[in-house]
């Protein structure tokens, strides 16, 4: 299921014009985290206007942390990196659409789904975005790429409403728990490797942790994945 997730949202009519947005695409679920108002003010409840059922519904928790129970978390970012910033190296929202369109088609019920907007004046901080599986940008003009909130929601969402219904697929997608197994395995076999340079190994391991997210594999994708790198460790233990 999809959710839209708002980091530390400071202005109750931001809050109440995103979930307008989202019953426009029909995306009913809100998580707040660690919001600095109240979702409930009156300016939320003006904003969201026919949308007030789910302000009413919205999840609040207190910290990121919380996000862990979904198998994908995507975050958004205004503020991108180098090439060598592996974390904050996007994909567009036309991008993602197509990923999320090619595995599961309309029906996203089946996998939890977090995208994740940041704080309206600095976004999301490197520990969060460490924290998403991938990040998604919206292109913009450089000289000012930040946009309003919730007209970033209403980019996302178009994106995905727009592709949902051209491919349908009963492939299930590799679960959070699926992904950790793989992801674990593989950091035990670089830790077994010699790097000559200090911090290669915490680069690969971010890289194909990347690799993995980016990719939305299935169910019997990351299975042989896990059954090729059991390979490779019973070789590295002879």
């Amino acid at each position: 299921m999809l959710a839209v997730v708002l980091v530390e949202p400071e202005t109750p009519g931001n809050i109440g014009s995103v979930a307008r947005v989202m019953k426009n695409f029909g995306v009913k679920r809100l998580l707040l985290v660690n919001p600095k108002c109240n979702h409930l003010d009156g300016e939320a409840y003006g904003r969201a206007m026919h949308a007030r059922d789910i302000l009413k519904a919205a999840v609040v928790v207190k910290n990121f942390g919380c996000l862990e129970k979904f198998d994908y978390i995507i975050g958004t970012t205004a503020s991108l990196g180098s090439d060598y910033n592996v974390l904050r190296s996007p994909i567009t929202p036309g991008q993602l659409a197509q990923q999320l369109s090619q595995r599961f088609g309309g029906d996203k019920s089946r996998t939890g789904i977090a995208l994740v907007f940041g704080r309206e004046g600095n976004g999301l901080t490197n520990g969060e975005v460490s924290g998403c599986d991938m990040v998604v940008t919206i292109p913009s003009a450089m000289e000012y790429p930040a946009l309003n909130l919730s007209h970033a929601v209403a980019i996302l969402l178009y994106e995905l409403f727009k592709g949902s219904a051209s491919i349908r697929s009963h492939i299930g997608l590799a679960s959070r728990t699926d992904k950790e197994v793989a992801l674990s395995m593989a950091g035990e076999i670089l830790s077994k490797l010699e790097f000559p340079v200090k911090g290669k190994r915490k680069t690969h391991s971010v890289v194909l942790s990347r690799m993995v997210n980016k990719s939305f594999l299935t169910k019997r994708e990351i299975f042989a994945l896990i059954g090729f790198l059991r390979k490779v460790l019973r070789m590295i233990g002879k």
